[in-house]
């Protein structure tokens, strides 16, 4: 059955039952969202066309491409996503076919939608610079690109012919590999931070770095902003000898999992698994305020992200529009207190920004401790006010990357899953409430 507002697709086991296999609730929650689809694909007909839910992936037939060049005007390229470019952010896609390319001058141009992408079915869409490359998709550059990059690279063009990368000032594209993409400058690093970045690593191999990323650490640098992963880049080369990449990345104040790459080809292999999919790969761990109608199911919400001048505002809404993208996840409850409080695990199938916070707060109407943007005061009960003062609302957002299961296999064989060691607050509050650190997670074991 569908609840609150369709986003919940629930099983058919109540609350109080004991759980099922995995495969058995997979398959059951598969049945119930190929409904749920057919459903709502009847009543988008009544939609206007421009508004209809994407179709099934096909790739762009010969006709389709045909046309959408004949409808450019001169100039413009067309470049085809392949497989080794899927799964790629788009701002890294263009920089890597133009090195010298300004990257405000790229965000300017995305902004303006004078770059912009073809879906399979030669339908036109308007791109961001963290979209997700899909294969067999169309990039459309404008003829402002090749030229800007063609001046850049003569006026970098040093005295012995040498041409020497472009500094940029965007942190999450900084490169300092062999690739020739552009590098950037970064203050130095003090021992002690070095020392500090070295006990986030929980595993290494040739491909990748796997770190547990501490809750209130960014991503990326800006003003008023210290320490942030961008910026402590350099402190995981160990034996290679240009920084790692980011693949994804996490809210500031979310903790846990964050994977780097080695070298551009893990980089983007290792991004496709962050690209909607059919079984998830990592777990997240979540106390929520209050308990779900239902102790599993699979939540499915179309989210909107609409930039105005007071900051970037996200729309959930239950039926597609032109605009959304759908957000995906599987949740199962732990253990729970009563009725005021519970431990959940979430298995996200698609990486849209906070989809599980949104998902938790609107969804499953119980949001995650501590998460003032999305729960408001209901973050913060009074039933629990001992966790934290009820007047600074200083707690944690109690939400980790709990585990992710990686594309490399072990000496058995297996696939490599790497745990990330709970966080202090987050340990205590469940000790608190008498649930175990130590639960494994019933979809993806290990």
């Amino acid at each position: 059955m569908l609840r609150r507002a369709g986003w919940i697709l629930q099983a058919s086991a109540g609350a109080g039952s004991p759980l099922v296999p995995a495969k058995t609730l997979r398959s059951e929650l598969d049945q119930r969202e190929r409904e749920a689809m057919r459903r709502e694909d009847a009543e988008a007909k009544k939609l206007p066309r421009d508004v209809l839910p994407p179709k099934k992936y096909r790739p762009m037939s010969l006709r389709a491409r045909e046309e959408v060049m004949r409808r450019e005007s001169s100039g413009f390229e067309h470049i085809t996503v392949d497989d080794d470019a899927f799964g790629q952010r788009l701002d890294e896609f263009v920089l890597g076919k133009y090195p010298h390319l300004s990257y405000k001058r790229m965000q300017g141009m995305v902004e303006k939608g004078l770059i912009y992408r073809y879906r399979h079915t030669g339908k036109r869409q308007i791109a961001t610079m963290t979209d997700r490359l899909q294969r067999g998709e169309m990039v459309v550059l404008p003829p402002a690109v090749r030229e800007e990059a063609a001046t850049l690279s003569h006026l970098n063009e040093g005295r012995d012919g040498i041409v020497e990368p472009q500094i940029i000032d965007d942190p999450a594209l900084a490169r300092s590999g062999p690739d020739g993409r552009p590098a950037r400058k970064r203050p130095p690093l003090s021992a002690k931070l070095r020392e500090e970045a070295f006990k986030w690593v929980v595993y290494k191999n040739k491909h990748c770095i796997v770190l547990n990323k501490p809750s209130g650490v960014p991503i990326n640098g800006g003003p008023g902003i210290g320490i942030n992963v961008a910026d402590m880049l350099p402190a995981w080369k160990f034996s290679n000898p240009h920084a790692p990449l980011l693949v994804h990345r996490l809210d500031r104040d979310t903790s846990g999992i964050l994977v780097l790459a080695r070298n551009p080809d893990a980089q983007r292999m290792l991004g496709r698994m962050f690209v909607r999919r059919s079984t998830p790969y990592s777990v997240y761990w979540g106390v929520l305020v209050g308990k779900p109608a239902s102790k599993f199911g699979r939540i499915r919400m179309h989210l909107e992200v609409n930039k105005q001048k007071g900051g970037t505002h996200i729309v959930a809404r239950t039926t597609p529009t032109r605009d959304s993208r759908a957000a995906i996840a599987e949740y199962v409850v732990n253990a729970s207190a009563s009725d005021f409080a519970c431990h959940v695990s979430f298995y996200p199938l698609t990486s849209q920004t906070s989809q599980l916070r949104i998902m938790a707060a609107h969804a499953l109407g119980c949001p995650i401790l501590g998460d003032a943007k999305f729960g408001g005061d209901e973050a913060f009960p009074p039933s629990m006010s001992s966790f934290f003062d009820p007047d600074e609302k200083g707690i944690q957002l109690h939400l980790h990357h709990r585990k992710i299961q990686l594309p490399y296999k072990n000496s058995t064989g297996e696939f490599e899953v790497v745990n990330a060691p709970v966080p202090p607050a987050l340990a205590t509050t469940m000790k608190k409430l008498g649930w175990s650190v130590e639960v494994d997670d019933v979809m993806l074991p290990g």
